[in-house]
């Protein structure tokens, strides 16, 4: 019994973890990879805890960056390149 409850309360937690990521609706991203940065357009983004940001591409690509290297934006970007 003890090692049921113990697998459910695991499950539990898991199911927590896995989904407490706070996502939004932009439509554009300024990613730095490498040294250069990049303008991209973006279908989903989630930020994720420690920074990590998780962004889903137009074209389905997904990228893990941290957020000091992203800029997400809708419209313009709102600072000069």
């Amino acid at each position: 019994m003890k090692r049921f409850l113990v697998t459910i309360v695991a499950l539990m937690l898991s199911v927590v973890c896995l989904t407490s990521c706070s996502c939004d609706k932009k439509n554009k991203a300024y990613v730095k990879i490498g040294d250069e940065w990049k303008d991209v357009s973006v279908k989903n983004v989630c930020e994720h805890s420690y920074g990590i940001m998780h962004l889903t591409l137009e074209d389905g690509t997904e990228l893990f960056v941290h957020s000091s290297n992203c800029i997400v934006y809708d419209g313009t970007l709102p600072i000069k390149k």
